[in-house]
This record gives C-alpha cells, sequence and structure tokens, in this order.
C-alpha cells in the first residue's frame, strides 16, 4: 500500500508542477491555426529535437522518423536523446 500512496503523491505533484508551468501562458491566436504560412521557417533556420526515449505519447521510432523526414526535406536539425518521458520540461527541466 505504501508504494501505491506513494505513486498518487508523486502524480499530485506532477499536476501541480505542470500546472504552474502552463499557468502563465496565454491562448494561442486563431491566425496560427487558419492563416497560411508564407514560408517554412525550419528550412531556413537551424532547429533541435529532443528524442525523449521513455515517451509514452509518442513512441522512439516515430520521433525518429520525424527527424529523418525532416532532414530529407531540407531542415538542420541538431537531435540530443535523454531516457525521459513526453513532458520533459515539466519532470526534469535542468535537461532542457
Amino acid at each position: 500500500m505504501r508504494g501505491e500512496r506513494e505513486h498518487i503523491i508523486g502524480i499530485r505533484r506532477t499536476f501541480s508542477l505542470a500546472n504552474s508551468r502552463t499557468a502563465p501562458l496565454g491562448p494561442d491566436v486563431l491566425s496560427t491555426f487558419c492563416d497560411k504560412s508564407r514560408f517554412a521557417a525550419w528550412r531556413k533556420s537551424p532547429s533541435s529535437y529532443l528524442v525523449c526515449e521513455d515517451d509514452q505519447a509518442i513512441p522512439v521510432q516515430a520521433q525518429d522518423g520525424i527527424i529523418t523526414r525532416e532532414k530529407e526535406l531540407g531542415a538542420k536539425i541538431e537531435t540530443e536523446r535523454l531516457l525521459v518521458s513526453h513532458s520533459t520540461y515539466i519532470v526534469k527541466p535542468e535537461c532542457v
């Protein structure tokens, strides 16, 4: 029973931390979803991708596929790999 209690407390702490990190964010502007893009900035600007190797939302193979496809289309992507979950910036901000 003690393990289950600690797990629940850990989940509550994670949600509390997530809420504190996302509270300052404002709503997305509708134009980001509706307006046509004038150019693909990712083709001109170098970018980074953190492969989260313990991600339960996006499998590692899918992340690697995204990176490969974008590089084939001309993107300049620097990659890092960490054994972390999907929300790295919330649970391990020191790694990001």
